[in-house]
């Protein structure tokens, strides 16, 4: 079975990019914060994995799981 992909969103200069988790290259660049985020949560929907949003100071602002997650969950 293949590894997922986790998603990332995150400022590049002015402009903000979705790309695979520890990717050298951006999958996509967007104008704004918001039309990055509809673009990777797609991805990670499509790909079964986790989505994380980065502010401009590269800090995880918000995370979504989008894969199999234990129903109810653990813990």
């Amino acid at each position: 079975m293949a590894k997922k992909q986790n998603i990332d969103v995150s400022p590049s200069g002015d402009n903000w990019q979705v790309k695979k988790h520890n990717a050298s290259r951006a999958s996509k660049v967007f104008k704004t914060q918001k039309q990055a985020i509809e673009y990777g949560r797609e991805l990670a929907k499509k790909n079964k994995s986790e989505l994380y949003i980065k502010n401009r100071k590269g800090q995880v602002r918000d995370a979504n799981s989008y894969g199999k997650d234990p129903h109810p969950p653990e813990g």
